[in-house]
Parts: C-alpha cells; structure tokens; sequence
C-alpha cells in the first residue's frame, strides 16, 4: 500500500492505490485479484482508522503506508465510498445512451433515453464503464467508451465532488478498477487475507 499526499495519486502497490481528497484519504484503484481486493478494499472507501490509529489531517502519509504494510493482521476501519451502480438496457443496439457529460460530471440526460429509462442521476461522475476504470481519462475519451459499448452497460457513479478532485490530481491509471456500490456506513474489516496472499 502506498499513500502520498498534496492530492496526488500514490503509486499502486499491493493492488491498491490511495489519494487525499478534501482533508481525508481514499482508496482510487483496486486492482482485480490483488490482495487488497480479496480483503474487501473497494474505490471510493474512506480509510478512517489503521490498527487503532485514526487517520485524519495531518497524519504523515508515510505513516499509513507503514501502518498499511505492517507484517500480520491490519484492522482497517473505513467508510465506503460514495459510489452506486445502475446497469442500463438499450432498447436496441444503436440506441443512444442519452447522457450529457461535462467536466468530469452527468449533466443532463435526453428525454425518452435508456439514461433517462434507467434513472441516472446528474451531477455524478462516472468511475467505471463495464467494470472498467474511466478515471482520469478525459470527457471526449468517457463518451466515445459509453457510445462504443453495445446492449448492457453498466455504470459504476461517484460523488461529483470527490471524483472530479481524484480526476483532477490523477494520471491516466490502470484500467482494471473494482466496481462497487454499496450505500455509505462505517465498517471494520479485519485484513488477515492480506497477509495470507503475497
């Protein structure tokens, strides 16, 4: 694990990538089949605690790398991220999807659109196009993938704000990002299978 600070993205290592977003930390990639997805790691999670140490402003990000990295069992607590999943159907094949998206953002959906039949929701930001990561890659290079991808699309959205800042501070990464979509809550979660892989 490896985390750095001033909003620039860390390096990723071990599966997984974290970034300071407004004062606090998340997690923006994590890599399929890599030991911090088989401990539960999801994009958009918010590390709160690392083995009873809380991790707020301030704390160097060396420090949670280290503690992250620790030999034996970490107990992580974190809040997941602010992330939902829609699976959106076309009506058929060259039916447009229908979403307007600007600056990193959902801004409009056209009437009588699979966007529109299937809900989604303006002012988001799209994480991933069909369990792909589109952070980092730019407006024009989001809209050619959702007008290029026939029948089902599934759409991993964030929180404006927070996937704007991580899109902002980021280089291109690597494309295989986990999707996720569960509703914000504080969690442990022991990370043994961290240590039990690698």
């Amino acid at each position: 694990f490896s985390a750095v600070q001033d909003d620039q993205p860390s390096e990723e290592i071990n599966g997984v990538t974290l970034q300071w977003v407004e004062d606090r930390i998340h997690v923006v990639t994590v890599k399929p089949k890599s030991r911090a997805e088989r401990a539960g790691l999801f994009v958009g999670d918010e590390i709160l605690e690392v083995n009873g140490v809380t991790i707020d402003i301030g704390y160097p990000p060396e420090a949670v790398s280290n503690l992250l990295a620790a030999s034996g069992a970490v107990k992580i607590t974190i809040r997941d991220g602010p992330t939902q999943s829609l699976t959106i159907e076309r009506g058929h094949e060259r039916e447009r999807i229908g979403i307007s998206y600007d600056g990193g953002l959902v801004t409009r959906t056209a009437p009588d659109s699979p966007a529109t039949r299937h809900r989604v929701p303006t002012g988001l930001g799209i994480v991933e196009v069909n369990g792909k990561s589109v952070m980092g890659k730019s407006d024009k290079d989001i809209m050619r993938k959702l007008d290029k991808t026939k029948g089902t699309l599934s759409l991993t959205l964030m929180d404006g704000a927070l996937s704007s800042e991580i899109n902002r501070n980021m280089s291109p990464r690597p494309k295989d990002v986990r999707r996720v979509g569960t509703p914000p809550a504080i969690l442990s979660r022991s990370f043994e299978a961290l240590r039990r892989f690698n």
